[in-house]
């Protein structure tokens, strides 16, 4: 819980208690998301497809690569266990890469829609005290429209296109190694904050812990959906969304192939199409 106090979350009385009716929800105490969603399948077989993206197959030894390059890229510009970090991008590749750093060096991703507004890029950005956000050059406008009013903003990391004034994410990892060291994190650590869609006023943020996190997977995966480790979970939902979010690491839970769409807008057909070539 390093640097988001108990102020912030409320009183102690009113935190939600754990009620773990299966008993793989027991966790250890000492658990890092990056080694038990990504390290233990690349043990397993590292030549494994993890994410199908268009006509690009990532194996989880080459996602393990990329996302030790942009840990070790996190820790040179500062960024550590507790710090939050927003991630706003259409579906790619890089956005997974960039989840499972931020929890390999125990920060924090916020996930922001690429299709917020200005305003609301603004308000999450200073709600969470972000030090830094990771996002596509195409959703890149609405942050530097406000970064001048985000105090605690240290850092705009860009994939895409070049965009002045702001690091490029390949130039910054393309001379990394593909080695890091894990961050010693415990299970009641918070691994995400998602917000609400703020209908009934400001947007709240909303946090997970890392055994919240893992939890969903072995409540949804395996008992419900009846996940098994040759299947292709697929759909066209952002990765900033609840439900997208879970593409994330319900693959990890066993070895299973994420399929991420990078349209913006989706149509019936190219997500079908997709889904099929791809044996969602």
């Amino acid at each position: 819980m390093d640097k988001i106090g108990r102020d912030y979350v409320g009183p102690r009385a009113f935190l939600p208690a754990n009620v773990k009716l299966l008993p793989e929800l027991d966790y250890p105490p000492r658990l890092n998301l990056a080694e038990a969603l990504l390290d233990r399948i690349v043990s397993m077989g590292a030549d494994r497809v993890a994410i199908h993206h268009e006509s690009e197959r990532i194996t989880f030894g080459q996602l393990q690569c990329e996302v030790n390059r942009f840990a070790n890229t996190l820790r040179e510009l500062g960024i550590g266990k507790g710090d939050r970090v927003v991630l706003r991008s259409i579906n790619t590749p890089e956005y997974i890469v960039w989840n499972f750093a931020c929890w390999r060096v125990g920060a924090i991703p916020v996930l922001v829609s690429h299709l917020n507004r200005a305003s609301e890029v603004r308000f999450k950005i200073n709600d969470s005290e972000a030090v830094a956000v990771c996002v596509h050059s195409g959703s890149v406008a609405e942050v530097q429209q406000v970064r001048g009013e985000c105090p605690s903003l240290r850092h705009v990391i860009v994939h895409g296109e070049p965009v002045e004034g702001t690091l490029h994410y390949r130039q910054l990892t393309r001379t990394q190694p593909d080695s890091a060291a894990s961050e010693e994190m415990s299970r009641t650590d918070f691994a995400r904050i998602i917000y609400s869609s703020g209908t009934t006023g400001k947007p709240k943020g909303i946090l997970t812990t890392v055994e919240g996190m893992l939890s969903i997977g072995d409540t949804m995966g395996r008992p419900i959906l009846r996940l098994c480790p040759d299947d292709v979970i697929g759909g066209h939902p952002s990765f900033s969304f609840a439900f997208g979010a879970t593409l994330l690491f319900l693959p990890g839970d066993s070895g299973r192939v994420c399929r991420s769409f990078r349209s913006s807008r989706p149509n019936g057909s190219s997500t079908w199409r997709s889904g099929t070539e791809s044996r969602c």
